[in-house]
């Protein structure tokens, strides 16, 4: 039984493990779950995390053995190790703030770069754009601005870690939403390659 809603979950390389972040109707908590073979049902969950209010998107890094996440109303990024053996959850890092109100988010294949959605329309919806050091910690916060009417919803990297494409919804009217694709650099700074419109304001994003 789940003390939380589950928002978001995502799996790591490997395939060994699931990780979900809850919030709302309990605790706020980052759980882990060894995914079994063959039948791929999952275990019971690992011992949480406890984590900062309001815990939204989820991805595992390709390679440091992080799981990132956003802090919707704290703005900001954060992140806590996995055990690559044993899958348990330890060390909460909190990345630095950023003024918005974020949602989703994705790293690149390389691991290098992060990038969050930030739908506090109005205010600085858009994409905010981070590095990822060697020890694991998301610095050098920069910011793509979207028009004032949006909000930044969802985001995802293609596979050869140049592209990047995000969805957002138009305020006013409502069900009316925006595709953007980008370009990611060698720094990880983005360029606008094309924007669609969309018939409502897509709640998922695969690629």
């Amino acid at each position: 039984i789940l003390s939380a809603s589950g928002y978001y979950m995502a799996v790591d390389p490997s395939g060994q493990f699931l990780f979900a972040s809850f919030t709302g109707g309990g605790p706020d908590q980052m759980q882990g779950y060894t995914i079994l073979r063959p039948d791929g049902n999952v275990s019971a969950p690992f011992p949480a995390i406890a984590l900062p209010a309001d815990a939204q998107g989820t991805t595992v890094h390709p390679t440091n053995n992080k799981v990132y996440f956003t802090l919707r109303t704290a703005g900001r990024g954060a992140s806590v190790d996995y055990d690559p053996t044993t899958g348990e959850i330890s060390n909460l890092a909190l990345g630095p703030p950023v003024v918005g109100d974020l949602n989703d988010l994705a790293i690149t294949p390389n691991g290098n770069h992060c990038y969050m959605t930030d739908q506090d329309n109005g205010v600085s919806p858009g994409i905010h754009v981070f590095d990822i050091d060697a020890a694991g910690q998301l610095v050098n916060p920069r910011f793509f601005a979207f028009p004032l009417t949006e909000l930044g919803y969802r985001v995802e990297c293609n596979a050869a870690g140049d592209r990047l494409f995000v969805t957002s919804a138009i305020a006013s009217p409502l069900n009316i939403g925006v595709l953007r694709s980008f370009s990611i650099d060698a720094n990880g700074d983005l360029g606008l390659l094309d924007t669609q419109p969309i018939d409502n304001s897509a709640s998922g994003l695969v690629v």
